[in-house]
């Protein structure tokens, strides 16, 4: 299965669980690197991206991905990137594969791993 197809089952399985605690982590097999999701039935998707472990670069280009490629508003916290993507899964999933490919420079093909809770 690709990433493409894991991440949308993924996110659609998210936007249906009734829990509001509920997630799904994006990451890279060897280099840990990941893009995490909460949302819900009741909620919408929000990418939640931690700062802590991104250069100022890889925080400019989210905010340009997000601002440029889905005219999307980003806000900047004090612990990460937090992007509402309303129930748009198919966006999500772009967005997702957008960030591990340019700014986590990972081939297309990169070992995904997907936690959820």
């Amino acid at each position: 299965m690709n990433n493409t197809i894991k991440m949308t089952k993924a996110l659609k399985g998210l936007l249906s669980r009734e829990n509001e605690d509920s997630f799904v982590i994006f990451s890279d097999q060897q280099t840990k690197r990941f893009v995490q999701f909460a949302g819900s039935e009741h909620e919408n998707l929000l990418l939640d991206l931690p700062i802590q472990s991104l250069s100022t670069q890889e925080i400019e280009q989210v905010q340009r991905i997000a601002n440029d490629s889905f005219d999307l508003k980003v806000v900047t916290t004090s612990f990460g990137l937090n992007i509402d993507l309303g129930k748009d899964y198919k966006i999500a999933v772009k967005i997702a594969l957008d960030i591990m490919h340019q700014v986590f420079e990972l081939s297309r093909d990169f070992e995904l791993e997907v936690e959820e809770n």
